[in-house]
């Protein structure tokens, strides 16, 4: 389980890493590039949430349940 948004989430997880990205709701989020987006952009963003999704902050199984 992860914690979309706030301190210790995934959003900041992904924005530290530079990627501009908003929380759109309790268990989404929204990225906003600019609208000149190219490949290698699409490929940081993909390879930036890959990797909070892998490595980032989780929620703890006890406060997920």
């Amino acid at each position: 389980h992860y914690k979309c948004y706030g301190t210790g989430s995934t959003e900041e997880h992904i924005r530290e890493r530079g990627v501009n990205v908003i929380h759109g709701g309790l268990n989404s989020l929204r990225f906003t590039p600019v609208f000149a987006i190219g490949p290698d952009e699409a490929d940081l963003i993909v390879d930036a949430v890959r990797q909070a999704l892998l490595h980032g902050p989780r929620i703890a199984t006890a406060e997920a349940a």
